[in-house]
């Protein structure tokens, strides 16, 4: 999570320790000099941070770590960091943020508590390992399907289609929906 921010929000630290139990790390980017950043590093216990940044040099920052292949959040409420929320993968804007920053958020924070993007990190990351669960499970169910239906072409007459193998595939189908069903229901 990349926070990008003008002044101390009383419930960062909250939402920092959510974060940090999740293994996320959190890093800070401001134009501030670096002796407020490292204040706030130590006082959020932050991963790191980075001041005496422009605008485009936080865009960069973000640029890079997605070069590494890491997935970037950004939150922020000034219009200096349009251009870092646009170059996250995904964007969130607290309600206090400028309309122009809101809509163009991919997460518009519905409150001022910043501790709100920890939930929605938590559900991101609930929602991504039970999506590739349901991908895995419609996959094997397809390979099983495929198995058994090639199974009953070899058995049966050369060249003869087996009259058991559209139910056996309306079966394997309705099952893996159910499983990915029930597998992406929000807890």
């Amino acid at each position: 999570i990349i926070g990008v921010l003008d002044e101390y929000i009383p419930d960062a630290p909250i939402a920092v320790e959510a974060l940090d139990d999740m293994s996320v790390e959190t890093v800070l980017l401001t134009g501030k000099d670096n002796n407020t950043a490292h204040y706030y590093e130590r006082q959020l216990n932050l991963s790191q941070a980075i001041g005496n940044l422009t605008p485009e040099e936080k865009a960069k920052e973000i640029q890079v770590r997605k070069a590494q292949g890491q997935t970037v959040a950004a939150i922020g409420c000034s219009p200096t960091f349009k251009d870092a929320l646009d170059t996250a993968d995904i964007s969130f804007v607290p309600q206090s943020a400028p309309p122009d920053l809101r809509k163009d958020a991919h997460v518009l924070l519905e409150t001022n508590n910043i501790g709100a993007i920890a939930t929605a990190v938590s559900l991101g990351l609930s929602w991504q390992s039970k999506l590739i669960h349901c991908i895995c499970v419609t996959f094997l169910a397809n390979v099983i399907m495929l198995g058994f239906s090639s199974y009953l072409i070899l058995e049966g007459t050369a060249g003869e289609f087996h009259p058991l193998i559209p139910l056996i595939s309306t079966v394997v189908s309705i099952i893996g929906l159910i499983i990915c069903t029930n597998t992406l229901k929000v807890e």
